[in-house]
């Protein structure tokens, strides 16, 4: 070795060992992390990234990877306000075709309600009570102020049903119903309209009252009673004439009523429980015009002196039977009264519907 140079001792490392040595050391120790300030750094500010070992840059991929999240676009100022501008562009132009929108809706309700109006007006003239009643309900559904057509439609209607109960309640010929229909058409405002309707009505009742009490006593009759007009082997003419009207009446056929055999096997079957029934359910709309006259030509043969001397039993019912023919000739009369009358209101609904529809 030259002067002046130093051999290193045994156990002690040269120079370049050191170098080495050291640059391992370095290498080997842990990259630095950010402090705090760095953590606390503004979100819009770009992401640290430390650069590697030998002062390489991490490249644009491994940025891409660790870049740190971003707001989404939707959340951006700039957006939210241009979505809100939109918004009031619309809003605004909404507003401006309102008012287009909002005098074509007046004007479809204006008309729609003119039209209901003149279909009120229109139904009461008609006076079909089911269309006038149905406009009324309409009507008052659209709350359309009133102007006095509706007060006239519902008078309308008012009158109008009493006279159709009135009509329907002497169809029926029930002395209740009739009750009931007379009074309320004669409690009403329009008496005097219906005065017809109502003497006609009380015409029919009070003839079905006198019916009743006719009925009473048939239907009073005891079972003895019947008994005794079976057991006749050969009765007096009256006798058999009045029974064989009586069922000639109830719808028997009068060739088989001759024999007062067939007569006796009617009898037999007629229990007091049936012949209630039978008199009770009788209607003169099953009598004919025909058996009508031949009933009354038979009864007219005989007093009622005469037969009730023979068979109380017989006069009970001979008294029924004259009684049911006088309803029948009553009823027949009012019938075609109340056909004339019907007739003649047709006819003056007619001339009053007439002008209307030329008009429309």
């Amino acid at each position: 070795m030259g002067c002046g140079s130093s051999t290193p001792t045994e156990g002690q490392a040269s120079p370049d060992q050191k170098r080495k040595d050291s640059i391992q050391e370095f290498g080997s120790m842990p990259l630095q992390s950010p402090n705090k300030e760095t953590e606390a750094r503004d979100e819009n500010s770009p992401p640290y990234f430390p650069e590697r070992e030998g002062g390489e840059e991490i490249d644009e991929g491994d940025k891409a990877d660790n870049k740190s999240p971003r707001k989404s676009p939707q959340s951006s100022p700039r957006k939210a306000g241009a979505n809100t501008k939109r918004s009031k562009d619309k809003y605004h132009q909404a507003e401006e075709e309102r008012p287009e929108e909002r005098t074509e809706t007046e004007n479809n309700d204006r008309g729609f309600k003119k039209r209901v109006r003149q279909k009120l007006v229109d139904a009461t003239k008609d006076g079909d009570i089911d269309e006038l009643a149905k406009m009324i309900a309409l009507f008052e559904k659209h709350k359309l102020e009133d102007c006095g057509d509706l007060k006239k439609a519902k008078d309308r209607l008012h009158f109008l049903k009493l006279k159709r109960d009135l009509r329907d309640s002497v169809r029926r010929r029930h002395a209740g119903v009739l009750d009931k229909t007379i009074e309320e058409a004669k409690n009403s405002k329009y008496a005097d309209k219906l005065h017809s309707q109502i003497e006609s009505a009380e015409k029919l009742r009070n003839h079905l009252q006198e019916l009743n009490r006719c009925s009473h006593d048939i239907c009073k009759m005891e079972q003895s009673t019947i008994s005794e007009l079976r057991s006749y082997q050969r009765p007096p003419p009256c006798v058999h004439d009045v029974m064989a009207a009586t069922y000639m009446l109830m719808g028997y056929p009068e060739h088989k009523l001759g024999d007062w055999s067939e007569i006796q096997s009617h009898l037999g079957q007629l229990t007091r429980d049936k012949l209630i029934r039978q008199v009770s359910e009788f209607d003169t709309k099953n009598v004919s015009d025909k058996t009508s006259s031949r009933v009354k030509d038979i009864l007219n043969a005989y007093s009622i002196e005469e037969v009730k001397d023979a068979s109380y039993g017989a006069a009970t019912f001979y008294v029924w039977t004259d009684n049911m023919i006088d309803k029948l000739e009553k009823d027949k009369e009012e019938a075609e009264r109340l056909e004339q009358q019907q007739q003649q209101e047709q006819q003056q609904q007619q001339q009053q519907q007439t002008p209307t529809k030329r008009k429309g």
